[in-house]
């Protein structure tokens, strides 16, 4: 998958659409509250209500995550996952991830992981 983005994470926190925002993202599988160092995750991001990957032309996650660890948007096929190996550690944090879908969709979920 290719780092993003798509649209720009100032464009999605902006409130773009931010009237329409849907809070139905969620991670699957969801990542634990604590990451070890230098093992590997993927978690696809999914809408709740459907189950199932969904098509997405743009996602975007604040703050910065730790190094090591990405969202990545795979262009061809519009899937959006937090992936990879972190290799530094962090404490906990909370992240929001937007992404839009489409021309009225935009969602938004909260994840909190530390790495230790």
């Amino acid at each position: 998958m290719a780092n993003l983005l798509a649209v720009s994470c100032d464009q999605l926190f902006a409130g773009c659409h931010s009237d329409k925002w849907q809070n139905d993202l969620i991670l699957s599988p969801p990542p634990p509250s604590v990451l070890t160092l230098g093992t590997s995750i993927t978690s696809d991001l999914l809408r709740a209500n459907s189950g199932n990957l969904n098509y997405f032309i743009g996602a975007c996650i604040q703050p910065a995550l730790p190094v090591g660890l990405n969202l990545a948007l795979n262009t061809t096929a519009g899937f959006v996952a937090l992936e990879g190996t972190p290799t530094t550690s962090s404490p906990l944090t909370e992240y929001t991830i937007i992404a839009k879908g489409g021309v009225n969709y935009i969602g938004r979920m909260t994840v909190q992981f530390s790495v230790t």
